[in-house]
């Protein structure tokens, strides 16, 4: 779903893009502003959290921040292009060239990932120091593990791209770069296994990370211990970073679970309809994705 566009098939079975309610120049302007917004107060917030997390005690937590900054920072420069693109009617000259669309999507697939990836990760092990706070947590295995993810996610694009299985183009519905398969079996049966990935990716992690910021929740509500002495002082500031962590995630869970909904219903159309199904066949559907 993140590669190729989610427009529903119309009820009349019309695709083309005429047939899809006409986007809004207002809205467009909104969006433009938004992201404004974004790369103003996001690249150099993130470069002064960058800063501060790199003169703290290097802990796991602390690296996980130091590259969620670089990551969003990194996010924060690629939306840079589509500004001029919803300022200006959608236009697509800034995605000229198939080289420039594929570029552009593997990279921004990457770091979009790579930044659920990371606030997971964040997540689960802060959770884990809070049930078991005497068994050390390695950092080596969790960096190989995500430095493994990363170049598997590269691959995923990178390869179907050189075998000719996939290719960039920009759509203006969506008003950015997609990959979308080739007219053939291998093509479609790529596309389908991507969106699962995409869906595993994208909307799986929601549910960890929701459980784990339950269960901090819960801990710090519940923790009866009140250490004292320099013991104290550790447990309270472990206790603040927690509390940060919860509202990190639980932030992130609200502004992802609608894109959660989206690949829920997507996943319900995959296993028990032929696409678009009866979820994805309505311009309610449409404005929703």
């Amino acid at each position: 779903m993140a590669n190729t566009p989610m427009l529903p098939v119309l009820q009349d079975g019309s695709t083309t893009a005429a047939s899809y309610p006409s986007h809004s120049t207002e809205a467009d302007f909104v969006f433009g502003c938004l992201y404004l917004v974004c790369i103003l107060f996001g690249v150099p917030g993130n470069i002064l959290a960058l800063r501060y997390f790199s003169s703290k005690r290097k802990d796991l937590a602390t690296y996980l921040y130091m590259l969620i900054s670089t990551n969003d920072i990194l996010i924060c420069a690629f939306v840079v292009m589509q500004v001029p693109v919803m300022f200006n009617d959608r236009s697509s000259s800034l995605y000229s060239g198939t080289y420039a669309c594929v570029i552009w999507m593997n990279l921004y697939q990457l770091f979009t990932r790579m930044s659920i990836a990371l606030t997971a990760t964040l997540s689960v092990s802060r959770t884990r120091c809070l049930i078991w706070p005497l068994k050390t947590v390695h950092k080596k295995p969790i960096f190989i593990g995500l430095g493994c993810y990363a170049a598997f996610i590269l691959l995923m694009t990178v390869i179907p791209c050189s075998l000719g299985v996939q290719y960039g183009t920009y759509d203006s519905s969506g008003a950015m770069c997609w990959l979308l398969p080739t007219d053939s079996d291998i093509g479609a049966t790529w596309d389908y296994v991507d969106n699962i990935v995409d869906c595993c990716a994208l909307a799986v992690p929601i549910i960890p990370i929701t459980i784990s910021c339950l269960i901090s929740s819960y801990k710090m509500s519940f923790d009866s211990g009140e250490p004292v002495g320099d013991q104290g002082r550790g447990a309270d500031i472990k206790r603040r970073a927690t509390v940060t962590i919860i509202i990190f995630t639980a932030v992130y869970f609200f502004f992802n679970l609608p894109l959660f909904i989206a690949y829920i219903f997507w996943f319900i159309t995959a296993a028990k309809y032929s696409y678009p199904g009866p979820y994805f066949s309505s311009a309610v559907m449409y404005n929703y994705a």
